[in-house]
């Protein structure tokens, strides 16, 4: 704008020295004839100057104002866009950090059964108290949930669902509070048969394809928050349209990935149990 301002007041400095230039020599001029074709011829040059200025000005006006609309455009475009990878950056932070609850407390479930031979008591101890972690990393990642719900077209839901898993950690860690006491008066062998049927505890170190925790935990609860996670991740990515509508109708009880899930730590658990007694043997 500022350079079509200085370029009108330039042209308007040139038309009115130019008015001045042909009044003067107008003054010189004897001869009338002479003196009407230097103001005709004048009048002519000065209105195509003029026309041509003012079309010039008028195209570099509308150029300026083309190119700064452009120019905010691809400005707010990209905003938008650092805006939805940030946004993506926190649901894909949020998803990782419920995979990694989620897969800590199968872990420590499928350990149980290693280590219970080292100390029944002492093993059941040490797995309620990774549970207590999950249970914190859970109220944590409820936290970040409510702070941006704005980021889930299904956030109650979300929070719902991790409400439950809470709800299912707290009942193991209250058991725990409640017969700590009375399984330290026992020796190994009695605390090994009480822990596996305590009504909590027992059923989640049982098979999760029958226990009420791998009904209620896995199935009903962290399976749908991933999936609404996920969608909400591939959507914030631009995914194409098929990608998310198979992910959108994905199923929420999975048991094919859960028995996939459970063999793959399973057979972990099971070198881990080898190695242990080759090491006993030497």
């Amino acid at each position: 704008m500022n350079k079509t301002r200085t370029l009108i007041v330039t042209v308007i400095g040139i038309v009115i020295s130019s008015f001045f230039l042909v009044w003067k020599f107008h003054q010189y001029l004897r001869s009338d004839t002479a003196r009407d074709t230097l103001l005709v011829e004048t009048s002519k040059s000065i209105m195509q100057l003029v026309f041509v200025v003012a079309l010039g000005g008028l195209l570099k006006l509308l150029f300026d104002q083309v190119a700064e609309e452009y120019q905010r455009k691809q400005k707010k475009k990209e905003e938008e866009r650092l805006r939805q990878q940030a946004a993506n950056a926190v649901r894909t932070n949020i998803l990782n950090d419920l995979i990694t609850a989620r897969t800590g407390i199968e872990a420590v479930r499928l350990r149980y059964g290693i280590e219970e031979s080292e100390g029944p008591a002492a093993v059941y101890k040490a797995t309620i108290v990774s549970i207590l972690e999950a249970r914190v990393n859970l109220a944590r990642i409820y936290n970040a949930v409510i702070t941006a719900r704005y980021l889930f077209a299904n956030d109650e839901k979300i929070a719902e669902r991790i409400v439950w898993m809470k709800g299912h950690l707290d009942g193991l860690i209250r058991e725990y509070d409640n017969e700590v006491s009375r399984l330290r008066s026992l020796n190994s062998e009695d605390q090994a048969g009480v822990i596996k049927n305590l009504p909590h505890f027992g059923d989640f170190l049982s098979d999760p394809e029958k226990s009420k925790y791998g009904r209620e935990f896995p199935e009903q609860a962290y399976r749908p928050v991933v999936k609404e996670i996920r969608v909400e991740v591939l959507r914030g990515n631009n995914v194409k349209e098929a990608d998310l509508d198979q992910a959108q109708n994905e199923t929420t009880i999975a048991r094919p990935r859960q028995m996939e899930e459970t063999s793959d730590l399973k057979a972990t658990a099971g070198t881990d149990r080898s190695a242990r007694k080759a090491g006993q043997s030497i």
